[in-house]
């Protein structure tokens, strides 16, 4: 999520969506870009980068039906819905 300032500085462009217009950041700007090379500076830098960059990849191949991975064959569906309330 971008901070105030970020917000403030980079250009946003409206588009419209399923009906509805939304405000997402221009990323054809010059200041999206050094902003987006700042961040990725960042976050190379960080102790934690090979954890983080594990998680981005792991989360490339979800969802992807070309990747032999993308399906949980383990994973369960109940057939009705939980009732959490205890009611």
């Amino acid at each position: 999520m971008l901070k105030k300032r970020q917000r403030e500085s980079i250009p946003m462009v409206t588009v419209v969506i399923n009906g509805r217009p939304m405000l997402v950041p221009d990323t054809t700007s010059e200041a999206f870009r050094r902003q987006a090379r700042e961040d990725s500076l960042t976050i190379a830098n960080s102790p934690s980068e090979a954890e983080d960059q594990a998680f981005i990849d792991s989360m490339q191949e979800w969802g992807n039906p070309e990747s032999d991975d993308w399906w949980d064959d383990n994973l369960t569906v109940p057939d009705e819905p939980t009732n959490k309330t205890g009611s």
